[in-house]
């Protein structure tokens, strides 16, 4: 029996791999897989190192127990891979949303409270070096930062990352004789 402390001592390479990226590599129960989402979701957006395939723990999960094992339970829970890998694979896109939302958000504090820049001024635009586009963006949610309209700045952001696309009849090109 090796002592605890030469296990910690020993520090086998990780390979940049978490705590996350074992289990999912393990085949770790859904309930492990859940607390250790929730006390790293950072986790499921880590890749390992290049040369060990560049994956996240849902890439792992989904090359070592591919979708034609997806339909039998697996575990004592009871739970199939294919609810393991879709709950993976759905942390994963919440948790780039999420983080997309917050550093959206930390930028237009940064500019429009900080370093106190006004929204839609050409002037601020180019001496931060932001591109147009962008830059309205940002100045409609620093417009409602700068108004007191907190609400509706949330309201805003919580549609950024979703699937915004509106299907409708697409116009047909005219020729040009």
């Amino acid at each position: 029996k090796i002592p605890l402390q030469t296990m910690l001592i020993a520090q086998p390479p990780s390979h940049n791999r978490t705590c996350l990226h074992w289990a999912a590599w393990g085949n770790a129960s859904l309930s492990l897989l859940r607390a250790l989402v929730i006390g790293n979701p950072e986790a499921l957006i880590r890749k390992d190192k290049p040369d060990k395939g560049n994956r996240t723990p849902s890439k792992i999960y989904r090359r070592y127990y591919y979708p034609g094992e997806c339909e039998r339970a697996d575990d004592k829970e009871g739970t199939s891979t294919k609810e393991k890998l879709n709950f993976l694979e759905s942390s994963t896109k919440r948790w780039i949303q999420h983080r997309l939302r917050l550093a959206i958000h930390g930028a237009v504090v940064l500019y429009f409270r900080e370093q106190s820049l006004t929204p839609f001024d050409k002037n601020d635009r180019k001496r931060v070096k932001i591109k147009p586009r962008p830059w309205y963006i940002m100045s409609i949610l620093g417009y409602f930062l700068q108004r007191k309209m907190q609400p509706l700045l949330l309201l805003t952001l919580s549609f950024v990352g979703q699937d915004a696309k509106v299907h409708g009849k697409k116009r047909k090109r005219k020729a040009i004789r």
